[in-house]
C-alpha cells in the first residue's frame, strides 16, 4: 500500500471516529439524558402517564407495548405476548410456548396495580430446566429494550455541588443554557463541580416536591392527560430515602428554607435498566448474606466540597442486590435452597417494601421474583410457617412444555447459532420423544359413553398429535371424532389441581440439548442426523439409574415408559420421511390432493344448498358434479355418502365458529364463512380438518406407486453415489430432479439425503 493510500486510510478512520461522536452527541441529547429539575418537571407535565409508574406499571406497561396476539394449544385459544418472542433482540432469550405462564404474570402484575404496589413475590415453580430463568431473561430482555425508547424513559438524580464561585448568585430559575448565569447547577461541565454525589437507590425525582403538594400536582397532571388511574403508592407515600433527605434538609438550612435553592443543586439523570451493568435487573443466587447493606461515605476531597453542614453529617452509601434492582426487577433463582431463617425478612421486605438496616431503612420499588424446582416447593409446604408465607407469594406453575411443536423452537434456535448442517427432522423427533415422555395417560372417567374407549385406547403419541395439531387417531370419525376433538381441552386440564400435573416430570430440555449435541458430535456425519439423535435417545432411555422419571411404572400405550415412546417416535420419523421422499420423487403433484379436497368441498357445499356452481372451463352453471364427490368417496371407502357430506359440512362449520376471530377479520363482510368454504383466501384450512381423509388418499396413492417410488429413490441413490454412467437419459433426469427437490425446498444436503433414502429403503425391504 503507498503512503497516499495509507493518509486516505486514516483519514477515512478518522472521519468514521468524528462521525460516530456526532452520532453519540445526537443521541444524547435526543434521549435527554442530563436535565435540571425544571427540564425534567415540565417533562412529567407534558407526559404524566410516562414518568408517574412504580416498576410494576412500567413492568406491564412493557407488557402490553409489544403487544400479544392469539396461538392454539390443547387448552384452546390463549393469548401470546410479543415480549417473550424477543424480536427486538434477535430472538435471544425467546421464550418457547408457556404462554399461561406469561397470562399468569401479567395478571398478577394487573394485581400489584390494583393494590397500589407490588406486594408479593412471584414464585415460579416447576422441575429442573423447566424454563423458569429464561421466562425472567425474556422479560429482563424487554425491559433493557423498552427503557431505551422515549415511551420507556426513567428517570433518576444526582446532587451536584460546584465550585464556590459558581455557587453564588440568585436563588430563581433560568434557562440552562442562559448565557448571562447558571442558575441550575446541572449542566455545569466537570471543571466547574467540586462533588457529584449519585443515588445508588434511584430515588424518583419527584420525591424532591414535599408529599401534600406531590400528590394534588400528579392527580391534577393525571387528569389533565385523561388519565383515571391513580398514582402508585411508591408516589403518593414515599419519601426520598435517608441520605438524600439529610441532603436535602441540610442544604434547606443552608438556604434559609429557600425550596428553589436546593433544587438548584439537582441534576436529573436518564438511567437505563441493564443486567450486564447491575442497573434494575439483578439475579441473586443461592446464599445466606442479607441482600442490601450500608457503608460509610469515605472523608475525601468530595466530601471536603461539600457545604459544611454535610460535612459534619454522616452520609452512608448503600450497596447489595436489593439496592442495585430498585426501580426494576430481582430474581432469586432458586430461593428455597437457602434455609428458612435467611429469607424470611425477604418475604417481609415483599410485603412492606422496605428493609431495615443498621443506620437506615431503604424503601424500596421493585417487582420481586423468584424460581424453585418442585421438590424445594414440597418440603417448604410442610414447615408450619407456609401458610403466613403462601399470603405473601404468588405461585406460578411453570412444568415442561407438553406441544412438540413449541418444544422443538427450543432446539431449533439453540441450533440456529452453529454452523452445522441440521437434517430434517432431527429436532423434531428429538423434541417429540421429549414430551412423550411427559404425557399422562388420560381417564375415560366422567367422558361421554361414545368416547370412553377411543380415550382408553389413546396412545401417548395420538396423544401428544392432539395436543399438537389436535390430530385425531384415523380409528374415530364421525360422532366419536367430535367428541374427543371437544375433550383435548379437559385431557390439558385435569391434572392441574394436583402436584403430579402433566409436565411435572419427564426429559428435561437440558438432557435433550445434550443428546443433540452429542449426536451432532457424531464422527461417521458431517450433519445432526435423526438416525444419531435416535440412537443417542435410545442410549439415555437405558439410563434408569440416573433419571428417576425412567424408572416409573409404565402403562399402556408407551405412557412412562421412554422405550416404548421411542418406538413410536420413530415410526412417527418414518411416516414424516416417507412424505419427504414421496414429495422429492414426484409421483403426484405436492398441491394435488389440497385441490382434490378443495374440489369435493366446493361440489359437496352446493349439492348441501341444492345450488348450481360455474364450471371453470365452459362457464356455464351446473349442478354439482355427482361421479366426482363419488369418486372421492369410494377412495375413502364411505359407504352412505349422504350422511358423510352432511358431516363434512358440519366438520367445517365447526372449525368456522372455533376460528370465527380469524375467519372475520380476513372477511369481514362475510356473514356466513362456511357458506363457500373453498371460494376465498378466508377458507379453513382443509389439510387439518380432513387430515385423517388426506391420510386415505396418500396410503392409496401410495399402494399403487410404491414400486415406482423405490425404482426412483434407487436411482437417486445411485445418483448421489457417484454413478450416473448406470442410468439412462430418462432415469439421470428423474433422479436429478429428485435431488433437487430434496435440496432447495426440504432441507436436505446430498449426504442427509443419501441416509435418509438408505435408511427408507432398508425399511421397505425389512
Amino acid at each position: 500500500m503507498t503512503g497516499a493510500q495509507d493518509d486516505k486510510t486514516s483519514s477515512n478512520a478518522v472521519d468514521t471516529l468524528v462521525q460516530v461522536g456526532k452520532e453519540l452527541h445526537q443521541d444524547f441529547r435526543l434521549k435527554r439524558r442530563v436535565l435540571s429539575f425544571e427540564e425534567y418537571f415540565r417533562l412529567v407535565a407534558e407526559e404524566p402517564a410516562v414518568h408517574l409508574r412504580d416498576s410494576a406499571q412500567y413492568l406491564y406497561d412493557t407488557f402490553d407495548h409489544f403487544g400479544s396476539y392469539d396461538v392454539w394449544r390443547a387448552r384452546g385459544k390463549v393469548r401470546r405476548f410479543r415480549l417473550f418472542d424477543c424480536d427486538f433482540a434477535g430472538g435471544r432469550d425467546r421464550l418457547a410456548g408457556h404462554e399461561e405462564v406469561q397470562n399468569n404474570i401479567y395478571r398478577i402484575l394487573g394485581g400489584f396495580l390494583r393494590q397500589g404496589r407490588p406486594n408479593k413475590l412471584i414464585l415460579l415453580h416447576g422441575p429442573n430446566g423447566s424454563a423458569k430463568s429464561t421466562c425472567v431473561a425474556a422479560i429482563a430482555r424487554g425491559l433493557e429494550h423498552y427503557c431505551t425508547l422515549d415511551e420507556g424513559a426513567q428517570y433518576r438524580f444526582n446532587w451536584v455541588f460546584p465550585s464556590g464561585k459558581q455557587s453564588k448568585g440568585g436563588i430563581g430559575f433560568a434557562r440552562a443554557d442562559d448565557d448571562v448565569r447558571l442558575e441550575s447547577f446541572a449542566h455545569l461541565p466537570d471543571e466547574l463541580v467540586d462533588a457529584r454525589l449519585p443515588d445508588e437507590l434511584r430515588d424518583h425525582p419527584l420525591l424532591l416536591i414535599p408529599k401534600p403538594r406531590r400528590v394534588t400536582l400528579m392527580k391534577e397532571m393525571l387528569t389533565d392527560h385523561g388519565q383515571t388511574s391513580p398514582p402508585p403508592d411508591s408516589l403518593v407515600y414515599g419519601e426520598l430515602s435517608h441520605r438524600n433527605r439529610m441532603i436535602f434538609e441540610a442544604l434547606l438550612t443552608v438556604y434559609h428554607g429557600d425550596y428553589h435553592a436546593v433544587l438548584r443543586h439537582v441534576q436529573v439523570e436518564r438511567f437505563f435498566l441493564s443486567r450486564r451493568y447491575r442497573c434494575g435487573l439483578i439475579v441473586v443466587e443461592p446464599k445466606l448474606s442479607v441482600d442490601a447493606r450500608t457503608q460509610q461515605i469515605t472523608v475525601d476531597r468530595s466530601v471536603e466540597a461539600l457545604p459544611p453542614a454535610l460535612q459534619t453529617t454522616a452520609l452512608f452509601r448503600y450497596s447489595g442486590e436489593l439496592v442495585d434492582a430498585n426501580r426494576g426487577i430481582i430474581e432469586f433463582s432458586d430461593l428455597l435452597k437457602r434455609p428458612l431463617e435467611s429469607f424470611k425478612y425477604l418475604i417481609n421486605t415483599v410485603e412492606l417494601g422496605r428493609v431495615g438496616l443498621d443506620n437506615a431503612i431503604l424503601y424500596l420499588d421493585e417487582v420481586f421474583i423468584g424460581s424453585s424446582n418442585d421438590l424445594h416447593l414440597q418440603a417448604f409446604r410442610e414447615i408450619p410457617d407456609f401458610p403466613s408465607f403462601k399470603g405473601r407469594i404468588e405461585l406460578v406453575r411453570v412444568g415442561y412444555l407438553l406441544d412438540h411443536l413449541a418444544e422443538a423452537e427450543i432446539y431449533d434456535s439453540q441450533l440456529a447459532e452453529r454452523d452445522l448442517h441440521v437434517a430434517p427432522h432431527a429436532v423434531a423427533v428429538a423434541a417429540l420423544w421429549a414430551v412423550l415422555t411427559r404425557l399422562q395417560k388420560p381417564s375415560s372417567d366422567g367422558h361421554p359413553d361414545l368416547i370412553r374407549t377411543p380415550v382408553d385406547r389413546l396412545t401417548v403419541l395420538h396423544k401428544a398429535l392432539l395436543y399438537a395439531s389436535q390430530t385425531l387417531p384415523d380409528t374415530v370419525e364421525g360422532e366419536p371424532a367430535k367428541l374427543l376433538h371437544a375433550a383435548i381441552g379437559r385431557f390439558a386440564t385435569e391434572s392441574d389441581h394436583s402436584d403430579e400435573y402433566e409436565g411435572h416430570v419427564g426429559a428435561s430440555p437440558r438432557e435433550i440439548r445434550m443428546a443433540l449435541l452429542n449426536a451432532a458430535q457424531d464422527t461417521r456425519r458431517g450433519f445432526l442426523s435423526p438416525l444419531a439423535v435416535l440412537t443417542e435417545l435410545e442410549n439415555h432411555a437405558k439410563m434408569q439409574d440416573v433419571y428417576p422419571y425412567l424408572r416409573r411404572p409404565s402403562r399402556p400405550g408407551g405412557y412412562d415408559n421412554a422405550g416404548e415412546a421411542l418406538k413410536q417416535a420413530q415410526d412417527w420419523y418414518l411416516q414424516r420421511l416417507a412424505d419427504d421422499l414421496w414429495t422429492a420423487v414426484g409421483l403426484i403433484a405436492p398441491d394435488q390432493i389440497g385441490n382434490m379436497l378443495n374440489q369435493y368441498v366446493d361440489h359437496v357445499s352446493h349439492w348441501i344448498k341444492a345450488e348450481k356452481l360455474k364450471n371453470p372451463i365452459t362457464g356455464t352453471y351446473e349442478d354439482a358434479d355427482e361421479s366426482l364427490m363419488e369418486e372421492t368417496e369410494v377412495t375413502l371407502n364411505i359407504d352412505d355418502h349422504d350422511s358423510f357430506r352432511k358431516d363434512v359440512m358440519a366438520r367445517i362449520a365447526a372449525w368456522a365458529i372455533e376460528h370465527k376471530a380469524e375467519t372475520e377479520a380476513s372477511d369481514p363482510d362475510s356473514d356466513s364463512p362456511a357458506s363457500n368454504p373453498a371460494a376465498s383466501d378466508s377458507a379453513p384450512d382443509l389439510n387439518h380438518i380432513f387430515a385423517k381423509e388426506r391420510k386415505q388418499i396418500v396410503a392409496g396413492l401410495f399402494d399403487e406407486r410404491r414400486q415406482a417410488l423405490i425404482e426412483g429413490l434407487t436411482d437417486t441413490l445411485t445418483l448421489l453415489e457417484g454413478k450416473p454412467q448406470n442410468l439412462d437419459d430418462s432415469q439421470r433426469a428423474a433422479a436429478e430432479r429428485t435431488l433437487t427437490e430434496l435440496t432447495t425446498n426440504l432441507g436436505y444436503q446430498p449426504a442427509s439425503a443419501e441416509e435418509a433414502i438408505r435408511h427408507y429403503l432398508q425399511e421397505q425391504a425389512d
